[in-house]
């Protein structure tokens, strides 16, 4: 069985891109199962996605700013 050299790149870079924003996402919001969890499997980037898409913390972006805005009026 040969790989394509290239395809095993491409695949290895979006592999770790997805896991390392996952990874840095989870330690940020002290989510320890989730950090384990993608830390140990390796599901080429899809259990990483879902996390980011359902498990995430939602609005802190947008709570901190309408904070912001509600305290210059």
């Amino acid at each position: 069985l040969s790989v394509n050299p290239i395809l095993l790149t491409i695949l290895l870079i979006w592999s770790i891109v997805w896991k390392g924003l996952s990874l840095w996402r989870a330690a940020r919001y002290k989510q320890n199962r989730w950090f384990i969890v993608i830390l140990i499997l390796n599901t080429f980037g899809l259990l990483e996605i879902i996390y980011l898409i359902w498990f995430v913390k939602k609005n802190r972006f947008w709570d901190k700013i309408s904070l912001k805005v509600i305290w210059k009026r």
